[in-house]
C-alpha cells in the first residue's frame, strides 16, 4: 500500500487536504534561477562555523553579535556607512575551497556582501540576495573577486571572512536590521574524505551497466531539496547533468473556467510555466498532467494564484463525463503541449487509483478519456499520449484494477506504471518492500503484460536510501544506500528487458533542509515520505545508486 493512501485511510479527509497542500508546494518550488553547479566527486563539505556552542571570534563593526539557538544573530543599526560581522575562526578549514556555502537570512530581506580576506588584508567579495526565510547561499570560488580584479583568490591564504551590509553606504535604506547565519561551510578538495556507507564508496562492477546501449530515456523532476533560488538552480544543473530528459510533472489542478473560456491563466501560472519553459535548453522534455484530484478521488482541484485552490462554485458538481470539463481539459493540454513541445505526454497521472477511491466517478473518468485522446492524437499525431498507472493499487485489488487499467487502455499509447516499492504493501509478508531483492518478478511486467502490444515506461518511481519513519502516521520502514543501489539496478536491467521508453525518478537530492521548514509548519508526515530517495543525499553527496544510473546514461540510446 502507498504511504500517502494509508494515512489516507487512517486520517481521512484532513490527510487529503495534506496531500494537496504537498502538491501545491511542489509547484512552487519548481520555479527559480538556473546558476550553481553539482558537487565534484573529489569534494568534501566542510564545517567553517555552525555556532553549536558559541559565537566564538565572530565580532561586529556596529551593533551586536551573539550565539543563539545554534544561529548566528547579528542586530545593528544602519547609519550612513557599510558595517560588517567578521571572524578568524575557521580560516583554516577553508584551505582548498571550491565553494563557499552560507545558510542566511535577514528580517530585512535584500542584498549583503560576503568577503574575504587573504594574506595582507587583499579583499574579494561577492553581493548575495537574502530574504526574510532561511537562504542557502552557494557560491563557486571564481564569483568571490578581488575589489579591483587584479587578483584570483587563493583559499589557501585566507585569513578573514566577512558579512556586510552596504545598504546605508549605497543609500538604499537606513535604521535597525537583523541577520541571522545558521552556518558557513566550504566544499574543499583538499578536505579528508568523510567516512560513507559501503555502498556509496564502492559500486560492484556487476552493478554497473553490461549492455552496449539502451532503450530509454533517463529523467528527473525538477523537485528541489530546499525551497531556495540555489537550490533550485542546483537541481536543473544536477538534471542537465545526469539526465537526457526532464520530467515536467504538473499536478497543481487545472485552471478550469479560464481554459474553457480561453482567457490567459493567474499571472503566478504563467511566471511558472515561462520559467520552467527556459531550463534547460535542447533537453528532450517528458510532460505530465492531470484531471485527478492529488488524492486522486475526484475532479482536480483549481490552478490559480497558488496550485490546488477549492473549485468555482459553478465546477463543484461536474462530473468528469460533463462537456465543458472535457472542452477545458482539452484545452488546458493544448496549451501545455505548445508550450513544452513534449517528446512524450502523460495526460492521467495513476488513473486507475481513482477506480479505488471513487469508482462512481470511474465510469465518467473513462468517457472523458474516451473524448479527449482522439482529439489530442488528431491534433498531435507525432506525440505518444499516454495513462500511467499505480502498481500499488493494482497490488490492493487486482481482480477490480485490472478491470480497471483494461477499460483505460483503449486511450493510452504505452502503458506506464508509478511504483515506490518501499511503500507498497508486500504480497507475502509484513510490511514494504524495504529489501528490493524481494520484489516479485512480475513487479513491472504484470502492467506491461495488460498490453504487450504497447510500449513500456516508468512514470514515477523512487527508493529510499535511509530509514523512514513518521511517528504520528505510527510507520516506519528500514532503508539504506545498498538497497537504494540494488532498486534501481533492478529498475534499469528490468526497463531495458522490456524495451522500455523512459524511466523518471522523481527526487533528485534528498530534501531534509525542506521537510524541516515543512515541519515546523506544522504540515504532515505525508510530505516526509520521499524525503531520502534521493540519488545524492542531502549534503549534495552522490550515492552509489547514481553511478549505476549514470553508467546507463552514458550508454547510446538505441
Amino acid at each position: 500500500m502507498n504511504f500517502v493512501q494509508m494515512a489516507c485511510r487512517r486520517r481521512g479527509k484532513r490527510a487529503q487536504e495534506h496531500t494537496a497542500r504537498r502538491i501545491a508546494i511542489a509547484a512552487a518550488l519548481a520555479a527559480g534561477l538556473l546558476a550553481g553547479a553539482a558537487e565534484a566527486q573529489t569534494s568534501r563539505r566542510v564545517a567553517v562555523s555552525d555556532f553549536a556552542a558559541e559565537a566564538g571570534d565572530w565580532s561586529a563593526s556596529a551593533g551586536q553579535v551573539r550565539a543563539k539557538g545554534k544561529v548566528l544573530e547579528w542586530r545593528y543599526e544602519l547609519d550612513g556607512d557599510a558595517v560588517y560581522v567578521t571572524t578568524t575562526t575557521g580560516a583554516e578549514r577553508m584551505k582548498g575551497a571550491t565553494a563557499f556555502l552560507l545558510r542566511i537570512r535577514s528580517d530585512r530581506p535584500g542584498e549583503l556582501a560576503f568577503r574575504v580576506d587573504q594574506e595582507g588584508g587583499t579583499a574579494f567579495f561577492t553581493k548575495i540576495e537574502v530574504s526574510s526565510e532561511w537562504t542557502d547561499v552557494r557560491l563557486e570560488k571564481e564569483q568571490v573577486r578581488h575589489v579591483f580584479g587584479f587578483k584570483k583568490l587563493d583559499p589557501d591564504k585566507i585569513e578573514r571572512v566577512y558579512v556586510v551590509d552596504l545598504s546605508a553606504k549605497d543609500h538604499k535604506w537606513d535604521g535597525s536590521r537583523t541577520v541571522w547565519i545558521d552556518s558557513i561551510a566550504v566544499m574543499s578538495a583538499a578536505a579528508p574524505a568523510a567516512a560513507r556507507p559501503a555502498a556509496a564508496a564502492a559500486v560492484a562492477p556487476g552493478d554497473l551497466a553490461k549492455a552496449s546501449s539502451r532503450s530509454f530515456y533517463l529523467s528527473m523532476t525538477p523537485w528541489p531539496y530546499d525551497f531556495t533560488p540555489q537550490a533550485k538552480a542546483y537541481t536543473y544543473d544536477l538534471i542537465q547533468k545526469h539526465t537526457d530528459m526532464v520530467a515536467h510533472h504538473f499536478d497543481e489542478g487545472v485552471p478550469w473556467p479560464e481554459a474553457l473560456a480561453g482567457e490567459p491563466y493567474h499571472e503566478k501560472v504563467r511566471e511558472d510555466l515561462d520559467h520552467r519553459v527556459k531550463q534547460l535548453p535542447g533537453k528532450q522534455r517528458y510532460l505530465a498532467l492531470t484531471p485527478l484530484s492529488p488524492a486522486r478521488d475526484g475532479l482536480a482541484l483549481h490552478w490559480s494564484h497558488e496550485p490546488n485552490q477549492k473549485l468555482p462554485k459553478e465546477w463543484k458538481s461536474k462530473s468528469f463525463d460533463d462537456p465543458e470539463v472535457g472542452e477545458a481539459y482539452l484545452n488546458y493540454a493544448r496549451t501545455m503541449i505548445r508550450k513544452f513541445q513534449p517528446t512524450y505526454v502523460n495526460y492521467g497521472i495513476e488513473s486507475n487509483i481513482l477506480a479505488e477511491h471513487n469508482a462512481r466517478a470511474f465510469d465518467a473518468y473513462v468517457k472523458l478519456n474516451a473524448a479527449v485522446y482522439p482529439r489530442l492524437k488528431a491534433e498531435f499525431p507525432n506525440i505518444p499520449f499516454f495513462l500511467s498507472f499505480h502498481i500499488g493499487s493494482l497490488e490492493e485489488d487486482r481482480g477490480k484494477q485490472v478491470k480497471a487499467i483494461q477499460r483505460l487502455l483503449p486511450y493510452s499509447d504505452f502503458v506506464t506504471v508509478s511504483t515506490y516499492p518501499y511503500g507498497e504493501k508486500h504480497r507475502s509478508k509484513g510490511g514494504s518492500y524495504s529489501n528490493p531483492s524481494e520484489l516479485p518478478g512480475d513487479w513491472l511486467r504484470q502492467v506491461a503484460a495488460l498490453a504487450p502490444d504497447k510500449p513500456f515506461g516508468v512514470a514515477e518511481t523512487g527508493f529510499i536510501a535511509q530509514d523512514f519513519e513518521a511517528k504520528k502516521l505510527r510507520i516506519r520502514v528500514p532503508g539504506n544506500e545498498q538497497h537504494q543501489t540494488q532498486y534501481v539496478k533492478w529498475l534499469l536491467e528490468e526497463v531495458q528487458a522490456l524495451d522500455g521508453k523512459f524511466v523518471v525518478w522523481f527526487v533528485p537530492r534528498d530534501y531534509d533542509a525542506f521537510w524541516k521548514r515543512l515541519e515546523k509548519m506544522g504540515m504532515s508526515e505525508v510530505f516526509k515520505t520521499w524525503q531520502d530517495t534521493g540519488l545524492v543525499d542531502e549534503s549534495g553527496r552522490e550515492r552509489g545508486s547514481l553511478k549505476v544510473w549514470d553508467s546507463w546514461l552514458a550508454l547510446p540510446r538505441r
